[in-house]
């Protein structure tokens, strides 16, 4: 069987969070002055500087960028639900890079509300399950993730 991470590219490795609250996930809306808005899942990659870090640590700093100071998930103890390839455009190439995504969930409560967007997201929103592939500025790869971190959820 055709394993995809036992090919010998060199990956970069980043962290994803699906934060669930009410059958919702968060997704934030990424500044782009040449494009539309594009829509993601909050994190990205582990640069060079987080290279003393775990992965969590990595992720929960990502967060705090993104989505406010206070917030904190290193403490809150996000599951680790799946890992996964994708290829992605970077700054540093002119062609679709590999990435290994190691995607986090965690679910949300009225006290963990606490968003505060950083100047690279203009916005953000919660979609349902449902509304994924409607997403105008989504990168579809996402639907694997986010559908995984529904089934997940539900069955835990």
């Amino acid at each position: 069987m055709y394993n995809p991470f036992l090919t010998e590219e060199t990956f970069l490795v980043a962290t994803k969070c699906c934060l669930l609250k009410d059958d919702t996930i968060l997704i934030v809306g990424e500044n782009r002055p040449w494009k539309d808005i594009w829509w993601e899942l909050p994190g990205w990659k582990i640069s060079k500087a987080d290279k003393i870090l775990s992965p969590i640590e990595s992720l929960s700093r990502e967060l705090q960028e993104e989505l406010g100071s206070d917030f904190w998930i290193l403490y809150w103890n996000p599951r680790l639900f799946m890992v996964h390839k994708a290829y992605e455009d970077t700054t540093f190439s002119d062609k679709k890079v590999p990435f290994i995504f190691l995607c986090y969930l965690y679910e949300l409560t009225d006290r963990d509300i606490s968003l505060a967007l950083s100047h690279e997201h203009k916005s953000f929103r919660w979609i349902q399950k449902n509304e994924i592939s409607t997403i105008k500025g989504w990168r579809g790869w996402f639907d694997l993730i986010v559908l995984n971190a529904f089934l997940y959820a539900s069955k835990n």
